[in-house]
């Protein structure tokens, strides 16, 4: 796959339905002249082995061929549907570097870390738009769905759970809209239920519009003055006896 990527530069690759069974990262260029899109067929799934051993995530766009600088144009590259599958082991999807990059209709399962967005072009600022994606974490203690390290991004239509914190953000003048975040309480999860958090937010500045955070501890820890709910909700159940907030 590596390969493939490697010499066909400015193109879309196509994945049909099928299990793709890999053992260490797969990265795009981050360079706008050598740009790589990844499509997959609805069926189609990226899946760690069983002896995935390596930090970075399984799919690392904008991962090599690094333009982290205020004179990159938009990437303009981007992971289209199918399903990542993390196997229990691997984090998900990374966008690593370059700016404007887009991730839509895909489903992340399995993972430590479902999606990252690390700081972009242009003084930190990756300006990626991510939307309409479903991410069910490993259960594993320190799990988390959302991790948002780059500024002045969009994230709409998202549904994460199975996780210990929901959304994780680092930065500022990111827009959320239309996130729903679920806490399911077994294995590990149960016993951590305590610092289960929704929505972690050390950054400053975020925009929140229409997100539910449901079943965590701790719907919403806002650690900025500066950041805006709007429309969002926290809900609980009956049987969730801990101090809840």
């Amino acid at each position: 796959i590596q390969k493939v990527i490697n010499q066909n530069p400015k193109s879309v690759i196509y994945f049909p339905d099928g299990e793709y069974v890999i053992s260490s990262p797969i990265a795009t260029p981050a360079d706008g002249d050598l740009s790589v899109s990844l499509k997959l067929s609805d069926n189609a799934i990226i899946k760690a082995s069983e002896d995935w051993s390596d930090s970075n995530a399984m799919i690392r766009l904008g991962g090599m061929n690094e333009r982290n600088d205020i004179n990159v144009r938009g990437s303009n590259y981007y992971l289209e549907g199918g399903i990542i599958d993390g196997n229990g082991k691997a984090k998900g999807v990374s966008i690593d570097h370059g700016r404007e990059t887009s991730v839509r209709d895909v489903t992340i399962v399995n993972t430590s870390v479902g999606l990252t967005v690390r700081l972009g072009a242009n003084g930190g600022s990756s300006d990626a738009d991510i939307e309409n994606i479903r991410i069910y974490g490993n259960g594993a203690l320190s799990s988390i769905g959302l991790q948002i390290q780059g500024w002045d991004n969009t994230f709409s239509n998202m549904q994460i759970s199975n996780v210990q914190i929901g959304v994780k953000i680092e930065t500022a003048a990111n827009l959320l809209r239309d996130i729903h975040v679920t806490y399911v309480q077994s294995g590990k999860l149960e016993s951590a239920y305590r610092s289960s958090i929704g929505f972690l937010d050390t950054g400053d500045r975020n925009w929140y519009d229409n997100c539910t955070s449901e079943g965590f501890c701790t719907g919403f820890e806002i650690r900025s003055s500066r950041s805006i709910l709007s429309s969002c909700v926290a809900k609980w159940y009956p049987d969730q006896t801990s101090k809840q907030v």
